[in-house]
């Protein structure tokens, strides 16, 4: 459920086991030299019992800004492919 001042209060969980599946990350995500780190990094935070807010604030602690909309632009193609829901 989307909160107010812009936070995404949805929770990410996986459906599977195993790595996620790498879909083309959003264009703004090619900001960062690292591109592939943060998006490891993004997976890495879905357990369960974090917001997608919550993630993507962990990932700008440790990468710089993240916008959350690209974040949650990357985690609903995430949800698309079946590899993660989102409640």
């Amino acid at each position: 459920m989307r909160g107010r001042g812009g936070e995404d209060r949805r929770i990410a969980t996986r459906t599977g086991s195993g790595p996620l599946p790498k879909p083309e990350p959003p264009t703004a995500f090619l900001k960062f030299p690292n591109v592939d780190d943060v998006i490891d990094e993004l997976g890495n935070f879905i357990d369960g019992k974090r917001s997608i807010s919550d993630i993507r604030d962990a990932v700008s602690a440790e990468f710089g800004p993240v916008a959350l909309p690209v974040v949650v632009e990357y985690f609903e193609r995430l949800a698309k492919a079946g590899a993660i829901s989102l409640r």
